[in-house]
């Protein structure tokens, strides 16, 4: 099965176009996404279908040198 790995800087949730781009490839791909917060409800909805969903987070600790004044 051919696989497709898709990568947002934000939540699956803030790209309601993409969920039915999801909807249409599901069948067809094995479908990885990286995404910036984790989120129950899209990866429930879709756990059934096999989709890996990895989530990342972008904030910094308040301690490191970038917020220092």
């Amino acid at each position: 099965m051919k696989k497709i790995l898709f990568i947002f800087d934000r939540n699956l949730s803030s790209l309601p176009p993409m969920l039915a781009v999801l909807d249409s490839l599901v069948d067809l791909y094995e479908i990885t996404f990286i995404v910036r917060d984790k989120e129950e409800v899209i990866e429930s909805l879709y756990e059934k279908n096999k989709i890996k969903f990895i989530s990342y987070n972008k904030a910094l600790p308040r301690n490191n040198k970038f917020f220092r004044g």
